[in-house]
């Protein structure tokens, strides 16, 4: 079964113009709101061996075409406790980096969840989003980005 869900610009000034929602995705990206915690089996074996388990968050997460693997923001992993399962190589501008694996879990608003799913953990250096969703989730899903709207569409 097809599921669309809708990312769109939501940003207003309070008590001020509308933004021109065409120009804040152009600045911003391709950002929407998704679910990240501790996968499933991984909580319950942290719960089985009497250890907190921290609740699901919420948090940004940039659609991003040209990253051929998801990441999450370092600090994101270490605040929500996401546990380490390895390392990997990421290659950027700057060259390549041994960078850590965290198991985690994502779910998209009204869309697909992924549990569990290895995320790079990467410093994103961004006060906007704490996720990058690269091509080995986008593989899944189809991306419309309708631009002079403001709005992109991901379906899955």
């Amino acid at each position: 079964m097809r599921s669309s869900f809708l990312g769109e610009v939501l940003l207003r000034r309070r008590g001020g113009p509308e933004l021109n929602l065409r120009d804040v995705l152009r600045r911003r990206g391709a950002i929407l709101s998704v679910s990240t915690g501790h996968p499933t089996s991984v909580a319950a074996g942290l719960r089985a061996a009497g250890k907190p388990v921290s609740a699901p968050r919420t948090l940004q997460a940039m659609i991003d075409t040209g990253a051929s693997v998801s990441a999450i923001d370092g600090s994101a992993a270490r605040a929500i406790g996401l546990v380490k399962t390895g390392e990997t190589f990421i290659a950027g501008v700057g060259g390549t980096s041994r960078m850590p694996v965290y198991a985690t879990r994502i779910s998209f608003p009204g869309g697909p969840k992924y549990d569990p799913i290895q995320l790079a953990g990467v410093s994103l250096g961004s006060g906007e989003f704490s996720i990058l969703v690269g091509r080995d989730i986008l593989s899944d899903m189809d991306l419309s980005y309708l631009g002079k709207l403001g709005k992109f569409t991901l379906t899955a």
